[in-house]
């Protein structure tokens, strides 16, 4: 796979919130990101076009599951939901 440079401008989740977190899926198809609005937005790689979105609440932080079928996040009150994404 090339590498693809995205610019913050592909990168900012809609209505310019400002990106909290960001990680490439296991494939290096996805980026998934966690918008200052409260959602996880998930990215094609190569276009940087959203593909899905989730609300979420107030997380800060986000991983993959190892066969990149899930999305785990974390909040400051201590919750951490899994998101099924695939």
């Amino acid at each position: 796979m090339a590498m693809v440079l995205l610019s913050c401008d592909q990168l900012a989740a809609p209505g310019g919130a400002p990106i909290g977190e960001a990680s490439w899926s296991h494939d290096n198809n996805t980026i998934a990101i966690y918008g200052g609005d409260a959602t996880i937005y998930l990215l094609d790689a190569q276009t940087g076009h959203t593909k899905k979105s989730y609300f979420t609440g107030v997380d800060f932080s986000l991983s993959w599951s190892p066969d990149d079928t899930h999305i785990v996040t974390g909040s400051y009150d201590k919750v951490a939901k899994i998101w099924r994404v695939a």
